[in-house]
Formats: structure tokens, sequence, C-alpha cells
């Protein structure tokens, strides 16, 4: 690997859609939940989950007036993550964990190839949330982690869309992916099961996680309570959602 102190570095100047950059702060949800971590939210979605709490990010009647959607250069978006890209004798961050979400961020992949590879230059560990519906394409190698969540049907997306099973099917055969399923109700639980049986290899029960649905911390705890048994029964992990325990649905957080 090129050590990156010194490299004469012109970050590459690929375009992405973003909404917005935050952190750090703690991932809330799935195997890598209360690591400290930096956000970057990209923008559009190929899918529109009914319950979505990240709608603004994708759907142009809820974008935020003050926070709209823009496009951002690799090299600047490096600059607010990575001191050192522009200044070899930077500090180095303290927190190098970054999360590429959405929307769903795989739409933007060859986009996002330039970024990945730059910060990985900088021993940054890097994952990526996704529906399941989006071949990684040329991240596949770059992602050290992918929250795969393909959608149940209380999202209200047609199965067509959502299930894309030659793509879950690669996931599953990557070492990097995890599982991480929203739910409303413990019989969504059989759901999950069915489709965890239809993939062409078997995914171990350590690599998949159930989430409640919801936007308050009276509802997450709630169906928290719900859930526990019956995941626990299958050997699944249950996640919070720290973000919603701790700041409600507060963006930036």
């Amino acid at each position: 690997m090129t050590d990156p102190i010194d490299q004469d570095f012109r970050p590459a100047q690929s375009a992405l859609r973003i909404v917005e950059i935050f952190g750090p702060t703690l991932q809330g949800e799935g195997a890598s939940v209360g690591l400290a971590a930096h956000f970057l939210r990209l923008a559009g979605c190929n899918l529109s989950c009914v319950w979505c709490d990240t709608a603004f990010s994708w759907d142009p009647a809820q974008e935020d007036p003050e926070r709209p959607p823009t496009t951002m250069t690799t090299g600047e978006i490096l600059e607010r993550l990575e001191p050192r890209v522009f200044n070899p004798e930077g500090p180095v961050p303290a927190v190098r964990r970054l999360v590429i979400t959405g929307g769903e961020p795989l739409l933007q992949a060859s986009a996002l190839t330039d970024l990945c590879e730059e910060l990985r230059e900088f021993g940054w560990f890097i994952e990526i949330e996704t529906s399941g519906s989006v071949l990684p394409g040329p991240l596949t190698e770059l992602i050290d982690q992918y929250n795969v969540s393909p959608k149940l049907q209380h999202s209200g997306v047609a199965e067509r869309a959502r299930l894309r099973h030659s793509v879950l099917n690669e996931f599953a055969a990557m070492a990097s992916v995890v599982f991480k399923f929203v739910v409303q109700k413990p019989e969504d639980l059989d759901e999950i099961d069915e489709l965890l049986k239809t993939l062409s290899r078997p995914v171990h029960p350590a690599r998949v996680f159930v989430m409640p649905e919801g936007m308050t911390a009276d509802i997450i705890l709630e169906g928290s309570r719900l859930l526990v048994d019956k995941v626990v029964a299958r050997g699944w992990g249950l996640t919070p959602r720290w973000h919603t325990l701790l700041w409600n649905d507060e963006r930036g957080r």
C-alpha cells in the first residue's frame, strides 16, 4: 500500500450527489452499533418505502429547503473527512470509520470508487448501507462491511423491485456482508426466515440482525420487547437504533 504521507496527492474529482456529511457520532444500528463513525448520506433511491425515515434524501417533496441535495467532488468530501489529504503533517482523525448511506448509495457506486480508494490509503474502515437491490460493482473489494437491508412486505414496495434474488445471492456469498431487517411485528420474522431460505448460500445466524421500525424512543423500546425472545431463539442479533433512542429523529446525529 502506498504511504499517503509521501504522496504528491491530488484527489480525483469524481462528483457525488449528496444530502449531508456529519459526525463523528455513533453508528446507531447493525453489526457496528455503538462504534464512533462519520456519515456520508447520498441522494437518490430506487425504492420508496412507506416508512422511510430518510425520505428527504430521495423524495423532492420532503427535501429540507435549507439543506437540499448538492453535488460535491471527491476532493471536497475528503477535505471534510481527512486532514492529511491536503496537509501531510495534519492530525490523524480520532475516528476513521465512514458509513456511506442514503437513499441507496450503490446507485453512485462508480463515483464512490475514488473516495473509497483514497480513504483506505489513510487507514479508514468503510461501511455501506444498502437495500441489497443494486450490485456493488467496482466497490466490491473496496468496502470493509456491507450492511444489506432487504425490504419486507410492509415497506409497500413491489416484490420485484425490493427483492432481486441474483443480487442478494451475490451479497450472501461475500464475507463482508451482514444482513439487517427492519421489522414492524413479530410475524415479520417468519418472512425473514422464508427469504433467507431462498438464498443460494446459507447465511450464518450471527450475520443476521433485526431492528424494530419506528422514529421515537418509546416505539423502538416497545418493539424490541416484543421481538427479543423470538430473535434470540433464531440466533440472530437484535439491534437498537441509538440515534433514535438518544435524539429521536434529529438530523445530523
